[in-house]
């Protein structure tokens, strides 16, 4: 299976008010479909992907090189979100399982172009498509996270989304299971679990 790419795109309207998009970034390494995309709330700011190829992918947004990589899932992981303060990722998956895992991130201070005449082509950075390695993984010399520091299991079902509450104290989960689930983070208790009658949590 080929390898998916992330691309970011920015968008502005001309004097004749139609929008114009141009590619501005590409992030090249998972191999399945992506789920869900967020973005760090705290310094250093980074990209979060979630996919169906069972891995979280860290992101550096100015660079776009794989920073950190969660293997430990089972599992599609459906949806990827960051505690409010600290170094922290939340996951949710396929394997009916919610994941809360540490990752360490330093990045290097930006250097000021030398050259801003660039055109808006010759910005869009493709040095990571030579980086790939034997077996077309360009994620493969990522720094890999396999055990997350707890692991969220009241569900029945795929959890397809979960999110950080109270200040990242508690995280809450949707699954198809048709129930969203309350948790103390220090704990990983179940506190409270609401139950849905006719259609699936989507989480969106």
């Amino acid at each position: 299976m080929g390898l998916m790419v992330l691309l970011i795109v920015s968008s502005f309207k001309t004097t004749t008010s139609r929008a114009i998009c141009q590619l501005v970034k590409e992030y090249v390494g998972h191999r399945d479909g992506l789920w869900d995309v967020s973005v760090t709330r705290t310094q250093p700011v980074v990209l979060g992907t979630a996919s169906a190829d069972h891995t979280a992918l860290l992101w550096s947004i100015e660079t776009g090189k794989c920073l950190t990589k969660y293997v430990g899932h089972a599992g599609s992981v459906n949806s990827i979100k960051f505690h409010p303060t600290d170094q922290i990722a939340l996951t949710a998956s396929g394997d009916q399982t919610a994941h809360i895992w540490r990752y360490v991130v330093q990045l290097p201070t930006p250097q000021p172009s030398a050259d801003t005449s660039i055109s808006a082509e010759e910005e869009v950075d493709f040095s990571d498509k030579d980086d790939l390695d034997a077996d077309g993984d360009i994620s493969s010399d990522c720094p890999t996270v396999r055990v997350p520091i707890t692991s969220l299991k009241s569900h029945q079902g795929v959890v397809i989304a979960a999110d950080w509450l109270v200040g990242g104290k508690q995280a809450v989960t949707a699954s198809w299971d048709r129930t969203a689930n309350l948790y103390d983070v220090e704990t990983s208790e179940l506190v409270h679990s609401l139950t849905g009658k006719t259609s699936l949590m989507w989480g969106r």
